[in-house]
């Protein structure tokens, strides 16, 4: 069976692929699209903290990380179904595709602080 670090490496491999192995290497390569995206908006989020602030204060992974809909229900103490009706409204809300939604914790941060007194 091709990986997709083989079709990587030898494209013209795709010719020979059973459906099972396109949908694996699809999937393989949709789950990699995820992680990069996810890599992308903690570095954004990373320069935007860098540009108001002058300089970084350590490194990314120990600033902000990405909370799924439970963990942030469980954080502001409701439910995940409030979460998901009202993901759109947040700043720190992050579409990692159509059915993928996570959290930025350090978004969230910001943002409790700006609306609690």
């Amino acid at each position: 069976m091709a990986d997709l670090q083989d079709l990587l490496a030898d494209p013209s491999r795709v010719r020979t692929l059973t459906s099972r192995e396109v949908a694996a290497a699809s999937s393989d390569l949709a789950q990699r699209q995820l992680e990069l995206t996810a890599l992308q908006l903690a570095l954004q989020d990373r320069l935007r903290v860098v540009s108001a602030s002058g300089a970084a204060s350590g490194p990314p992974a120990q600033r902000d990380r990405l909370l799924t809909a439970e963990e942030l229900a469980d954080r502001l103490r409701t439910t995940v179904r409030y979460v998901y009706r009202n993901a759109s409204k947040w700043p720190f809300t992050r579409r990692l595709g159509r059915k993928k939604l996570l959290f930025s914790e350090a978004g969230l941060t910001r943002y409790l602080e700006q609306t609690r007194p």
